[in-house]
């Protein structure tokens, strides 16, 4: 059975909505339906309003601003901020001055040879804990300048400052042998880790980024992401991204990566995000029904 590859709404709140997404959906855009976000938070806020609502008056797409936005690769829970709110959520996420704090954490899985205590030599703010490593990782990441007028010249690199807590656990999983059957390229010979994330700043692609920085190796399955990340992709349509093709593995149809957006806190209200179950097979063996697993969601939730 084909499970679909679609959004689902995590939480309707007065002010903001928090969606779960699937890896291969792009934030950017409204293309068509089965690629893009904004075309199914459309539908499905529709749904909503139409079951709990019926007597509202027709649905306001530009009521709703995405202000948080995942990589097209990565799976997990973003914000969407409702009428004026939508300006709120994104002075947090920039770092202005906001009357509400919004917090993001994302769990990854690391893909070593060796055991992860060799990978952390080149990060200078490493606490070692009963149960892992805490530490701070603040390299500065070099990126394509933004191009608003879609230009046919090469775009100048800039260097931004960036800022990722993280906390990496010493519960190392060792991929099944179906999976190392099935995928050899991806796990033979490998060592996976769980390692969550907290974003203090929010840079374009920085936990990928600061991965390969910092370890010295890519989240699983995101092996190319060097070469992905300079890419200037080419489209007519300003108000699209038109991604490289087959940036980091075709192993996954949704080119999916180790890598899932899985709490928010949003002022008082928190809210952990299971993984779709279309993208569960990546995640095998940090997962119950979906939801990760105590050693994973305690950091998660809690932080560290």
């Amino acid at each position: 059975m084909v499970i679909p590859r679609e959004i689902s709404l995590v939480a309707v709140a007065p002010k903001y909505v928090v969606v779960n997404k699937p890896s291969g959906i792009q934030c950017y855009g409204t293309r068509n339906y089965k690629q893009f976000l904004q075309p199914q938070l459309y539908k499905h806020l529709k749904n909503y309003f139409a079951d709990s609502q019926p007597n509202q008056t027709k649905l306001d797409p530009n009521e709703f601003k995405i202000v948080q936005r995942l990589d097209k690769y990565t799976s997990g829970g973003l914000v969407v901020g409702r009428g004026g709110y939508g300006r709120v959520l994104a002075d947090s996420l920039a770092g202005r001055k906001s009357t509400v704090v919004l917090t993001r954490r994302y769990v990854g899985i690391l893909s070593l040879e060796k055991p992860a205590s060799g990978f952390l030599e080149k990060i200078d703010e490493v606490t070692e804990t009963a149960n892992g490593w805490s530490g701070h990782i603040r390299h500065n990441i070099e990126a394509l300048a933004r191009d608003y007028n879609y230009s046919t010249n090469a775009r100048p690199t800039i260097s931004y400052t960036a800022h990722t807590k993280f906390y990496l656990l010493n519960t190392p999983f060792s991929p099944k042998k179906s999976q190392i059957q099935r995928h050899p390229g991806l796990y033979n010979n490998k060592i996976l880790y769980p390692i969550v994330f907290e974003l203090v700043t929010g840079r374009k692609n920085q936990i990928r980024d600061h991965v390969t920085q910092a370890f010295g190796t890519t989240l699983l399955n995101d092996d190319k992401f060097s070469d992905f990340k300079m890419v200037s992709a080419k489209t007519t349509n300003k108000n699209e991204t038109q991604e490289p093709q087959n940036p980091n593995s075709e192993i996954y149809s949704s080119n999916q990566i180790g890598l899932h957006s899985g709490y928010i806190r949003v002022g008082n209200e928190h809210y952990m995000i299971p993984v779709p179950e279309c993208d569960r097979e990546l995640w095998s063996g940090f997962l119950d029904a979906g939801w990760f697993k105590k050693d994973i969601a305690k950091p998660l939730r809690y932080g560290w």
